[in-house]
């Protein structure tokens, strides 16, 4: 019975040397296994650690570029509202100008329209306020002078006179007004006494035009 019971615990004795050996085994195997879930998981968290920063890094650079955006959009902004500003004040400048311009333009033309009719009165009224002269004896033409005067002609149609004391050609200007190119050349021609008077018969002219053609035709009608 003793070596039964000796040989019995032999046998427990050895299977639980067994079972701690297979359970080391195990066990080395778990750690083994563990090990490599623990490196896959390393990798991934790695893996994942770097996306992460590299979103994070793209999150920022993305803020970064929305807030030179923002920047540009408020320099953008603050441009157009002085452009604005500018262009508002351009506007009332140019309207200011513009009723400057409207009111100097009639001021000037009232001031030519009064100096047109100025121009135009004196023409008609000098005859009355030129001095020793008699204002029946002009007679106006208007172009290309504004009077003839024949000095003493209203004597002689009354008969006080028999005489025309002289033939004058005048023109009537106010303020700083010239003789144009015409006037100069008549007032040239008169100095050079390049002035004659004559008489032509209209009867004349025509009868001697109606015998000219007729002498032509015959001529021709020979030929």
């Amino acid at each position: 019975m003793l070596l039964i019971s000796l040989i019995l615990s032999l046998f427990t004795l050895l299977y639980i040397l067994f079972k701690i050996k297979y359970n080391q085994k195990k066990i080395h195997e778990k750690e083994f296994l563990l090990k490599l879930e623990v490196n896959d998981l390393t990798k991934k968290l790695e893996t994942t650690l770097g996306e992460y920063s590299e979103l994070n890094q793209r999150y920022y650079n993305s803020l970064n570029k929305a807030n030179l955006r923002d920047e540009k959009i408020k320099s953008l902004n603050k441009t157009i509202d002085s452009l604005s500003s500018d262009m508002e004040k351009v506007k009332i400048q140019n309207s200011l100008n513009l009723k400057e311009s409207i009111a100097n333009a009639r001021k000037d033309a009232l001031k030519r329209s009064r100096s047109v009719l100025r121009g135009q009165a004196s023409e008609h009224l000098a005859p009355y306020v030129i001095k020793d002269t008699n204002p029946k004896d002009y007679r106006f033409m208007g172009n290309p002078v504004d009077y003839i005067c024949f000095d003493g002609l209203s004597d002689v149609l009354d008969g006080v006179s028999n005489d025309i004391k002289l033939v004058r050609f005048i023109d009537i200007k106010t303020g700083k007004s010239k003789l144009n190119k015409s006037q100069r050349k008549i007032r040239d021609a008169i100095n050079n006494k390049n002035v004659s008077f004559e008489t032509i018969n209209l009867d004349e002219v025509l009868n001697d035009d109606t015998i000219k053609k007729g002498a032509q035709t015959s001529s021709s009608e020979k030929s």
